[in-house]
Protein backbone atom coordinates (compact mmCIF):
# COMPACT_ATOMS: atom_id res chain seq x y z
CA UNK A 1 0.00 0.00 0.00
CA UNK A 2 1.53 3.35 -1.19
CA UNK A 3 1.99 5.92 1.71
CA UNK A 4 2.68 9.13 1.72
CA UNK A 5 6.33 10.30 0.65
CA UNK A 6 8.44 12.98 2.11
CA UNK A 7 8.44 15.64 -0.87
CA UNK A 8 11.63 17.04 -1.08
CA UNK A 9 12.11 20.93 -0.46
CA UNK A 10 11.44 22.81 -3.56
CA UNK A 11 9.38 19.89 -4.62
CA UNK A 12 5.13 18.48 -5.34
CA UNK A 13 2.40 18.18 -2.90
CA UNK A 14 -1.12 16.88 -4.05
CA UNK A 15 -3.79 19.75 -2.60
CA UNK A 16 -6.89 17.60 -3.48
CA UNK A 17 -8.02 15.24 -3.06
CA UNK A 18 -6.81 15.06 0.62
CA UNK A 19 -5.15 11.77 1.73
CA UNK A 20 -8.06 9.04 3.29
CA UNK A 21 -10.71 10.99 1.86
CA UNK A 22 -13.74 9.22 0.41
CA UNK A 23 -14.54 9.88 -3.39
CA UNK A 24 -16.66 9.18 -5.93
CA UNK A 25 -17.15 10.29 -10.22
CA UNK A 26 -14.70 12.39 -11.81
CA UNK A 27 -12.18 13.24 -8.98
CA UNK A 28 -9.76 16.90 -9.82
CA UNK A 29 -6.24 15.97 -8.76
CA UNK A 30 -4.33 18.96 -7.99
CA UNK A 31 -1.32 20.17 -7.70
CA UNK A 32 1.49 22.28 -6.17
CA UNK A 33 4.98 22.45 -7.11
CA UNK A 34 8.26 24.58 -6.85
CA UNK A 35 11.38 25.20 -8.38
CA UNK A 36 13.50 22.68 -9.34
CA UNK A 37 10.31 20.92 -10.78
CA UNK A 38 8.94 21.99 -13.74
CA UNK A 39 6.48 19.40 -15.28
CA UNK A 40 5.14 16.16 -13.85
CA UNK A 41 3.65 12.78 -14.19
CA UNK A 42 0.74 11.54 -12.79
CA UNK A 43 -0.24 7.78 -11.59
CA UNK A 44 -2.99 6.21 -10.30
CA UNK A 45 -2.14 2.57 -8.75
CA UNK A 46 1.69 2.74 -10.12
CA UNK A 47 0.51 3.11 -13.83
CA UNK A 48 1.27 6.01 -15.56
CA UNK A 49 -1.90 8.45 -16.92
CA UNK A 50 -0.89 11.52 -17.77
CA UNK A 51 1.56 14.15 -17.74
CA UNK A 52 1.76 17.82 -17.55
CA UNK A 53 0.42 20.35 -18.63
CA UNK A 54 -1.93 21.07 -17.33
CA UNK A 55 -0.68 20.87 -13.87
CA UNK A 56 -4.01 19.58 -13.14
CA UNK A 57 -5.48 15.76 -14.10
CA UNK A 58 -9.56 14.79 -14.10
CA UNK A 59 -9.56 11.31 -12.77
CA UNK A 60 -12.71 9.28 -13.78
CA UNK A 61 -13.33 7.34 -10.87
CA UNK A 62 -15.49 5.35 -12.07
CA UNK A 63 -13.24 2.98 -14.17
CA UNK A 64 -12.01 1.22 -11.03
CA UNK A 65 -13.33 -0.91 -8.56
CA UNK A 66 -14.36 0.96 -5.04
CA UNK A 67 -12.00 0.58 -2.27
CA UNK A 68 -8.49 2.10 -1.84
CA UNK A 69 -6.27 3.04 -4.52
CA UNK A 70 -3.26 4.99 -4.84
CA UNK A 71 -2.46 8.48 -6.57
CA UNK A 72 1.00 9.45 -7.07
CA UNK A 73 2.58 12.18 -8.86
CA UNK A 74 6.53 12.75 -9.56
CA UNK A 75 8.14 15.85 -10.05
CA UNK A 76 11.29 16.05 -13.06
CA UNK A 77 13.68 19.24 -13.59
CA UNK A 78 14.32 20.79 -16.67
CA UNK A 79 16.71 17.94 -17.33
CA UNK A 80 14.38 15.38 -16.98
CA UNK A 81 15.66 14.19 -13.70
CA UNK A 82 13.23 13.16 -10.83
CA UNK A 83 13.66 15.22 -8.60
CA UNK A 84 10.25 15.25 -6.19
CA UNK A 85 7.35 12.66 -5.31
CA UNK A 86 4.92 12.12 -3.19
CA UNK A 87 2.05 9.61 -2.77
CA UNK A 88 -0.91 9.28 -1.03
CA UNK A 89 -4.31 6.94 -0.77
CA UNK A 90 -8.18 7.67 -1.23
CA UNK A 91 -11.25 5.26 -1.01
CA UNK A 92 -13.56 5.05 -4.30
CA UNK A 93 -16.95 4.63 -3.48
CA UNK A 94 -19.63 4.68 -6.25
CA UNK A 95 -22.17 2.77 -5.45
CA UNK A 96 -22.05 -0.79 -6.49
CA UNK A 97 -19.14 -0.01 -8.79
CA UNK A 98 -19.26 -0.69 -12.69
CA UNK A 99 -16.82 -3.33 -14.48
CA UNK A 100 -13.08 -1.58 -14.70
CA UNK A 101 -12.19 -0.02 -17.83
CA UNK A 102 -8.75 -0.56 -19.13
CA UNK A 103 -6.11 2.34 -18.20
CA UNK A 104 -3.67 4.09 -20.25
CA UNK A 105 -0.95 1.77 -21.16
CA UNK A 106 1.94 2.04 -19.18
CA UNK A 107 3.82 1.57 -16.03
CA UNK A 108 6.35 3.75 -13.38
CA UNK A 109 9.28 3.47 -14.38
CA UNK A 110 12.69 4.57 -12.06
CA UNK A 111 13.62 6.84 -14.30
CA UNK A 112 11.64 9.78 -15.88
CA UNK A 113 9.75 9.42 -19.09
CA UNK A 114 7.38 11.80 -20.61
CA UNK A 115 5.38 9.35 -21.41
CA UNK A 116 4.56 5.59 -21.14
CA UNK A 117 7.72 3.83 -22.01
CA UNK A 118 8.07 1.45 -24.76
CA UNK A 119 10.03 -1.08 -22.97
CA UNK A 120 7.73 -1.06 -20.07
CA UNK A 121 5.40 -2.68 -22.90
CA UNK A 122 6.64 -4.55 -25.17
CA UNK A 123 5.52 -3.26 -28.76
CA UNK A 124 4.21 -0.06 -27.36
CA UNK A 125 5.42 2.61 -29.50
CA UNK A 126 6.32 5.98 -27.05
CA UNK A 127 7.82 9.21 -27.90
CA UNK A 128 11.69 9.50 -29.22
CA UNK A 129 13.69 12.39 -28.02
CA UNK A 130 14.44 15.44 -30.23
CA UNK A 131 16.97 14.42 -33.02
CA UNK A 132 16.73 10.61 -32.49
CA UNK A 133 16.48 8.25 -35.70
CA UNK A 134 13.02 7.06 -36.73
CA UNK A 135 12.26 4.09 -38.03
CA UNK A 136 11.41 3.06 -41.87
CA UNK A 137 7.43 2.31 -43.15
CA UNK A 138 8.85 -1.29 -43.46
CA UNK A 139 10.06 -1.52 -39.95
CA UNK A 140 7.19 0.04 -38.53
CA UNK A 141 4.63 -1.65 -40.64
CA UNK A 142 6.00 -4.95 -39.01
CA UNK A 143 5.67 -3.48 -35.65
CA UNK A 144 1.94 -3.26 -35.98
CA UNK A 145 1.76 -6.61 -37.87
CA UNK A 146 -1.19 -8.50 -36.35
CA UNK A 147 -2.87 -4.89 -35.03
CA UNK A 148 -6.45 -6.17 -36.25
CA UNK A 149 -8.39 -3.81 -34.05
CA UNK A 150 -11.09 -2.02 -35.81
CA UNK A 151 -13.41 -0.04 -33.59
CA UNK A 152 -14.67 1.86 -37.17
CA UNK A 153 -15.35 -0.35 -39.81
CA UNK A 154 -16.82 2.41 -42.31
CA UNK A 155 -13.16 3.34 -42.60
CA UNK A 156 -12.29 0.29 -44.87
CA UNK A 157 -12.00 2.17 -48.02
CA UNK A 158 -9.10 4.82 -47.35
CA UNK A 159 -7.95 2.27 -44.90
CA UNK A 160 -6.84 0.12 -47.81
CA UNK A 161 -6.11 3.40 -50.45
CA UNK A 162 -2.47 4.35 -50.91
CA UNK A 163 -1.30 6.72 -53.62
CA UNK A 164 -0.06 5.92 -56.83
CA UNK A 165 3.62 6.51 -57.70
CA UNK A 166 2.59 9.96 -60.12
CA UNK A 167 0.63 10.90 -56.99
CA UNK A 168 3.30 10.41 -54.84
CA UNK A 169 5.81 12.42 -57.05
CA UNK A 170 3.05 15.12 -57.36
CA UNK A 171 3.01 15.44 -53.78
CA UNK A 172 6.55 15.47 -52.93
CA UNK A 173 7.16 18.38 -55.69
CA UNK A 174 4.36 20.37 -54.02
CA UNK A 175 5.38 19.63 -50.66
CA UNK A 176 8.97 19.86 -51.00
CA UNK A 177 9.30 23.57 -50.51
CA UNK A 178 7.58 23.21 -47.29
CA UNK A 179 4.25 24.56 -45.61
CA UNK A 180 2.41 25.66 -42.76
CA UNK A 181 5.60 26.42 -41.50
CA UNK A 182 7.38 22.79 -41.86
CA UNK A 183 10.19 22.18 -43.87
CA UNK A 184 9.89 20.30 -46.74
CA UNK A 185 12.41 17.85 -45.99
CA UNK A 186 9.74 16.65 -42.97
CA UNK A 187 6.95 16.93 -45.75
CA UNK A 188 8.25 14.75 -47.91
CA UNK A 189 9.09 11.58 -45.87
CA UNK A 190 5.21 11.51 -45.62
CA UNK A 191 4.11 9.02 -48.31
CA UNK A 192 0.86 6.79 -46.79
CA UNK A 193 2.42 3.41 -47.32
CA UNK A 194 0.71 0.98 -45.50
CA UNK A 195 -3.05 -0.58 -45.13
CA UNK A 196 -4.57 -1.99 -42.37
CA UNK A 197 -7.69 -1.45 -39.37
CA UNK A 198 -7.83 2.38 -38.65
CA UNK A 199 -6.09 1.27 -35.38
CA UNK A 200 -2.94 0.04 -36.90
CA UNK A 201 -2.45 2.87 -39.38
CA UNK A 202 -2.32 5.46 -36.09
CA UNK A 203 -0.50 3.03 -34.26
CA UNK A 204 2.26 2.65 -37.66
CA UNK A 205 2.42 6.57 -38.35
CA UNK A 206 3.18 6.81 -34.64
CA UNK A 207 6.12 5.09 -35.12
CA UNK A 208 7.17 6.10 -37.90
CA UNK A 209 7.42 9.91 -36.38
CA UNK A 210 8.62 8.75 -33.07
CA UNK A 211 5.49 9.76 -30.74
CA UNK A 212 3.37 8.38 -28.03
CA UNK A 213 1.13 5.91 -29.94
CA UNK A 214 -1.46 6.93 -27.21
CA UNK A 215 -1.46 10.53 -27.45
CA UNK A 216 -2.06 9.67 -31.33
CA UNK A 217 -5.29 7.86 -30.37
CA UNK A 218 -6.63 10.18 -28.58
CA UNK A 219 -5.70 12.94 -30.94
CA UNK A 220 -7.82 10.98 -33.56
CA UNK A 221 -11.26 10.83 -31.15
CA UNK A 222 -10.59 14.80 -30.16
CA UNK A 223 -10.69 15.30 -33.99
CA UNK A 224 -13.21 13.05 -35.89
CA UNK A 225 -13.37 10.33 -33.27
CA UNK A 226 -11.73 7.95 -35.69
CA UNK A 227 -13.95 9.06 -38.97
CA UNK A 228 -11.40 9.13 -41.65
CA UNK A 229 -14.07 10.71 -44.53
CA UNK A 230 -14.95 13.63 -42.21
CA UNK A 231 -15.31 16.90 -43.43
CA UNK A 232 -14.87 20.13 -40.72
CA UNK A 233 -14.13 24.03 -40.58
CA UNK A 234 -16.41 24.09 -43.92
CA UNK A 235 -16.26 27.52 -44.87
CA UNK A 236 -13.12 28.43 -43.01
CA UNK A 237 -10.47 26.53 -44.72
CA UNK A 238 -12.00 22.94 -44.82
CA UNK A 239 -10.37 20.39 -43.05
CA UNK A 240 -10.01 16.61 -43.97
CA UNK A 241 -9.06 12.99 -42.50
CA UNK A 242 -9.16 11.26 -39.58
CA UNK A 243 -6.22 14.50 -38.21
CA UNK A 244 -8.27 16.87 -39.99
CA UNK A 245 -5.82 18.77 -42.17
CA UNK A 246 -6.37 22.10 -43.05
CA UNK A 247 -6.60 22.07 -46.74
CA UNK A 248 -6.04 25.95 -47.39
CA UNK A 249 -2.95 25.53 -45.07
CA UNK A 250 -1.56 22.79 -45.96
CA UNK A 251 -2.54 22.49 -49.82
CA UNK A 252 -0.23 19.79 -50.83
CA UNK A 253 -2.47 16.95 -49.20
CA UNK A 254 -5.73 18.15 -50.86
CA UNK A 255 -4.99 20.39 -54.15
CA UNK A 256 -8.97 20.41 -55.56
CA UNK A 257 -10.52 21.59 -52.37
CA UNK A 258 -7.14 23.93 -51.26
CA UNK A 259 -8.21 25.95 -54.56
CA UNK A 260 -12.03 25.85 -54.86
CA UNK A 261 -13.20 25.28 -51.25
CA UNK A 262 -15.80 23.31 -52.49
CA UNK A 263 -16.27 19.76 -50.42
CA UNK A 264 -18.07 18.26 -53.77
CA UNK A 265 -13.66 18.07 -54.76
CA UNK A 266 -12.85 15.27 -52.01
CA UNK A 267 -13.26 12.79 -54.18
CA UNK A 268 -10.79 14.07 -56.86
CA UNK A 269 -7.84 11.72 -57.18
CA UNK A 270 -5.28 14.79 -55.34
CA UNK A 271 -7.32 14.69 -52.39
CA UNK A 272 -5.04 12.21 -50.58
CA UNK A 273 -5.86 13.97 -47.19
CA UNK A 274 -9.40 12.23 -47.87
CA UNK A 275 -8.73 9.26 -49.54
CA UNK A 276 -6.21 7.67 -48.00
CA UNK A 277 -6.15 7.49 -43.62
CA UNK A 278 -2.19 6.17 -43.74
CA UNK A 279 -1.25 9.36 -45.89
CA UNK A 280 -3.24 11.69 -43.43
CA UNK A 281 -1.98 10.11 -40.17
CA UNK A 282 1.90 10.25 -42.15
CA UNK A 283 1.66 13.94 -42.99
CA UNK A 284 -0.08 14.79 -39.53
CA UNK A 285 2.68 13.69 -37.53
CA UNK A 286 5.37 14.77 -39.81
CA UNK A 287 4.06 18.24 -39.14
CA UNK A 288 3.85 17.44 -35.96
CA UNK A 289 7.79 15.96 -35.58
CA UNK A 290 8.82 19.11 -37.45
CA UNK A 291 7.38 21.20 -35.00
CA UNK A 292 8.70 18.74 -32.35
CA UNK A 293 12.35 19.35 -33.56
CA UNK A 294 12.52 22.88 -33.43
CA UNK A 295 11.28 23.58 -37.04
CA UNK A 296 8.66 25.92 -36.96
CA UNK A 297 10.55 28.96 -36.98
CA UNK A 298 7.49 31.96 -36.97
CA UNK A 299 6.65 29.94 -33.39
CA UNK A 300 9.73 31.26 -31.54
CA UNK A 301 8.16 35.12 -31.66
CA UNK A 302 4.65 33.48 -29.56
CA UNK A 303 4.41 34.73 -25.90
CA UNK A 304 3.21 31.15 -24.41
CA UNK A 305 0.46 31.32 -21.56
CA UNK A 306 2.28 31.99 -18.23
CA UNK A 307 4.37 29.06 -16.90
CA UNK A 308 4.86 27.52 -20.39
CA UNK A 309 8.55 27.52 -22.36
CA UNK A 310 8.86 29.84 -24.91
CA UNK A 311 9.36 27.67 -28.51
CA UNK A 312 11.49 25.58 -28.57
CA UNK A 313 12.71 25.65 -25.14
CA UNK A 314 10.68 23.30 -23.51
CA UNK A 315 11.17 19.87 -22.01
CA UNK A 316 10.82 16.64 -24.44
CA UNK A 317 7.43 16.10 -22.56
CA UNK A 318 5.98 19.73 -23.21
CA UNK A 319 7.50 20.17 -26.55
CA UNK A 320 5.21 17.28 -27.60
CA UNK A 321 2.13 18.74 -25.90
CA UNK A 322 3.15 22.12 -27.01
CA UNK A 323 3.08 20.70 -30.58
CA UNK A 324 -0.39 18.75 -30.42
CA UNK A 325 -1.88 21.95 -29.10
CA UNK A 326 -0.21 24.01 -32.12
CA UNK A 327 -2.36 21.97 -34.26
CA UNK A 328 -5.19 23.51 -33.47
CA UNK A 329 -4.16 26.88 -32.21
CA UNK A 330 -1.58 27.67 -34.65
CA UNK A 331 0.19 28.96 -31.55
CA UNK A 332 2.74 27.89 -28.60
CA UNK A 333 0.59 27.54 -25.66
CA UNK A 334 -1.92 30.10 -26.21
CA UNK A 335 -5.37 29.46 -24.72
CA UNK A 336 -6.68 27.48 -27.70
CA UNK A 337 -3.89 25.68 -27.47
CA UNK A 338 -4.10 24.76 -23.90
CA UNK A 339 -8.07 23.79 -23.66
CA UNK A 340 -7.18 21.41 -26.83
CA UNK A 341 -4.51 20.07 -25.01
CA UNK A 342 -6.81 19.21 -22.12
CA UNK A 343 -9.45 17.68 -24.43
CA UNK A 344 -6.74 15.32 -25.70
CA UNK A 345 -5.51 14.45 -22.47
CA UNK A 346 -9.28 13.66 -21.52
CA UNK A 347 -9.82 11.20 -24.24
CA UNK A 348 -5.76 9.46 -23.31
CA UNK A 349 -6.97 8.83 -19.71
CA UNK A 350 -10.25 7.65 -20.45
CA UNK A 351 -8.91 5.61 -23.61
CA UNK A 352 -12.17 6.36 -25.34
CA UNK A 353 -10.84 4.20 -28.52
CA UNK A 354 -11.54 1.19 -26.30
CA UNK A 355 -14.96 2.21 -24.79
CA UNK A 356 -18.48 0.80 -26.63
CA UNK A 357 -19.61 3.73 -28.83
CA UNK A 358 -16.38 5.66 -28.21
CA UNK A 359 -15.44 6.07 -31.73
CA UNK A 360 -17.02 5.89 -34.95
CA UNK A 361 -20.53 7.94 -34.29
Amino acid sequence: TSTSTPTPAGGVSITSPKSGATVSGTVSIAVQYVAPVSWLNFYIDGTWVASSPPYTYAWNTTGVANGQHAIAVNGYNSSNALVATTAMNVNIQNGSGPTPTPAPTGSATPKPTASPSSSATPGYYSLLPSGSALPSDSQCAAGVAGDTFEPVPGNAVPNNTMMTASDLSTYSSEASGGEGGSPGSYLTRADGKFTGTTDAILKWASCKWGFDENVTRATAVNETHWIQPHIGDVGNGTSLGILQIKSSDYPSTCESVASSQNTNDVTKSDCYSYLSTAFAADYKLAQQRACFEGQVSYLTSDTPSSGYPTYPNGTSDQMMWGCVGWWYSGHWYDSGALSYISQVQGYLSAQTWLQPGGVGN
